[in-house]
């Protein structure tokens, strides 16, 4: 400050003396020495600003900044000056007090170089104070001035969202590919814009889709909104339209998957033509020896449509109901018309394991997921449409031998079973599932179907049948002291050596409530008995309750589980029906179910995708439980465990 008052000393003697010397000499030069201190204190002025500003004393930079403006308006650090008061204005919020010194730069300024900054920095401000009008005329502008300026693609960017603002979305669209070519896909900056264009694509409706495909022309995102106007239009069932966008896509010139997309498109568009989505076939024995069976599966499956069980669909489930009771070939016409005609995305059925197998080749020959309901295990190696969804005697022997093995710590095990094609293959299968699990299988024997006296087969089990099996008697005798023997009794026939702690019986309840009493007659009590499905019976514990209350059952279907689910869906069956449900109606409604919750996924369009939705099951709710499907689809359910307790068969394990 002491240059400046030195100068404002001189200065007015410099006047006096300039006016004399006007009239003293008259054209006399003037002194030069005023002007070029001049230049100095605008210097000094100019210098003193940027060191608060950058000591950040913003306050006394601005104040100082004013000064020099007012010394020299138009001076070499004029523009310079207005936009650190812009940019010291903006920090504090002030865009109003921004907007001006920036518009000032222009005219104290012309040449500067920041000129292209400073107008970008109006048009945005125009645009943050809610001006977007006015911030694209001056955007447009500033394209028009600087045609090869590196923020270009930013500039674009701006008027996309000036256009946003006032819901102009074709020309918004239009300045996001403008500003995507100008940043390239190198920038992250021009990364960012690509995947906002591909979410505003996403997000369109068909009649905005129709508009940026012509926008996007020869451009990437061309391709991407073809193909997503194509998919819309098969949901909208506009199919000839839907021809015209993809045969379009095709022509298309682009990469590898681009190709790749459109010839998908083209296959699940002739699918779509071919399939009525919702639509669901049900092939059950409605004629012939199992015709009661089919007829329990149908009714769970309509009670599952009539209770909007049946997924968040846009539109309702339909079923259309064929006959699988007659020869093997009406099996296969009933699925030739289900899938040709009639146009299902699926199939739920056959029971019978005699028509199982070609239907579900038949199905998966045209192409159509097909859920088996049947034992035959085997079904699924038909192909990659064919599922199965039905207890199986494995997962029941699995079931007992969680909770034997895992829970229990049980490693030992005897087996009876009937000699029968059921008895046979539950216990091969629980042998083979024993020993998978590192226990052992000591004792097994078979009896007649029609047998009803067990001890022979009790004794075989015991060591007693065969006692020189056994340790030999005379031989502990020998061991025996004159005074034990007077004191111990050695009974004339050899005792029950039980070396099994559990005992597992794969046959029905009225044989159980035979062979129950006797094992307690015969001294052959294990510390568990394993049983199947088949003993979920009222009648078993009326009969022989007593005598099983360390059993454990597998059950097919249980309605008194503590479940809201499954007590909803027995009241509606028992209002529906007048009946108790069972394991097929359950069936029935858990297959409908899961299929329809499938099918009503929004990535679904084909029955392809449906096989693939299918396959993802995973920890679904039915009624009997989770059920997931494995790789080798089979929908498995966990077989709920059940015990006899106090004279009610009551749940162990969920």
């Amino acid at each position: 400050m002491i240059v400046r008052a030195a100068w404002l000393q001189k200065a007015i003697p410099a006047v006096i003396l300039a006016g004399m010397a006007f009239f003293v000499f008259g054209c006399a030069q003037k002194p030069s020495q005023p002007k070029m201190e001049s230049r100095i204190i605008e210097k000094d002025l100019f210098s003193e600003a940027e060191a608060y500003r950058l000591n950040g004393q913003a306050d006394k930079a601005s104040k100082i900044y004013g000064e020099y403006l007012l010394l020299n308006p138009k001076g070499d650090k004029a523009a310079l000056s207005l936009q650190r008061m812009a940019e010291m204005a903006l920090a504090r919020g002030d865009e109003a007090g921004a907007l001006s010194f920036y518009r000032q730069i222009p005219i104290a300024g012309p040449y500067y170089r920041g000129v292209p900054e400073v107008r970008y920095q109006i048009s945005r401000l125009l645009a943050v104070m809610g001006d977007p009008s006015s911030s694209n005329t001056e955007a447009e502008a500033w394209l028009n001035l600087y045609p090869d300026h590196p923020r270009r693609g930013e500039v674009f960017l701006l008027m996309a969202d000036n256009a946003g603002a006032v819901s102009d979305r074709k020309t918004s669209f239009r300045y996001w590919l403008k500003a995507q070519h100008e940043l390239g896909d190198s920038s992250p900056v021009g990364a960012s814009v690509g995947k906002r264009i591909e979410t505003i694509i996403e997000a369109a409706g068909t009649e905005d889709l129709r508009w940026m495909a012509s926008e996007a022309e020869s451009t990437p995102y061309a391709p991407i909104a073809l193909k997503r106007l194509a998919r819309l239009l098969m949901e909208l069932e506009e199919l000839e339209e839907a021809e015209i966008i993809v045969s379009r896509l095709a022509t298309l010139e682009g990469d590898p998957q681009q190709r790749q997309d459109a010839l998908e498109l083209v296959t699940e568009l002739k699918d779509r033509k071919e399939t009525r989505k919702g639509v669901i076939g049900c092939l059950l024995p409605l004629s012939g020896p199992f015709a009661n069976f089919g007829k329990e599966v149908l009714m769970g499956i309509q009670l599952a449509i009539m209770t909007q069980e049946n997924g968040q669909c846009r539109s309702p489930v339909e079923i259309i109901v064929k006959d699988s009771g007659g020869d093997e070939e009406s099996v296969k016409a009933a699925v030739m018309d289900l899938v040709d005609k009639k146009k299902v995305m699926a199939i739920i059925g056959p029971l019978s394991r005699r028509v199982a197998l070609l239907a579900a080749e038949t199905a998966q020959g045209l192409g159509v997921p097909i859920v088996t309901l049947t034992q035959r295990e085997e079904i699924t190696s038909s192909g990659d449409m064919v599922f199965r969804f039905f207890p199986t005697p494995a997962i029941e022997v699995d079931s007992v031998l969680e909770m034997a093995v895992d829970r229990l710590g049980i490693e030992r095990f005897a087996v009876m079973y009937p000699e029968n094609a059921y008895g046979r293959l539950l216990a091969a299968l629980f042998f083979d599932a024993v020993t998978a699990r590192g226990g052992s299988v000591t004792a097994a024997e078979s009896y007649g179907e029609d047998e009803t006296d067990f001890e022979e087969e009790i004794k075989k089990l015991t060591g007693r049948y065969y006692p020189n099996t056994r340790q030999d008697m005379e031989g502990l005798r020998q061991l025996i002291t004159p005074e034990e023997e007077e004191t111990v009794i050695i009974k004339d026939h050899p005792r029950s050596i039980i070396d099994f702690e559990a005992l597992f019986i794969p046959d029905r309840a009225e044989r159980v409530a035979m062979i129950a009493p006797q094992l307690i007659y015969h001294d052959a009590v294990p510390s568990a008995l394993f049983g199947t499905s088949l003993w979920q019976s009222p009648d078993l514990v009326k009969s022989a309750g007593e005598y099983l209350n360390n059993a454990f059952i597998p059950s097919s279907f249980f309605e008194e589980l503590d479940s809201e689910m499954v007590r909803g869906f027995g009241e509606a069956f028992r209002n529906a029906y007048e009946s108790s449900p069972r394991l097929l109606s359950a069936q029935g409604y858990d297959s409908l179910r899961l299929l329809a919750q499938a099918m009503c996924r929004d990535d679904v369009r084909t029955r392809k995708h449906l096989a693939k939705a299918l396959l993802e099951i995973s920890d679904a709710e039915t009624l009997r439980g989770k059920a997931t499907c494995t790789a080798s689809r089979e929908i498995r359910q966990k077989a709920p465990l059940l015990t006899i307790s106090n004279g009610r068969i009551v749940k162990v394990l969920p």
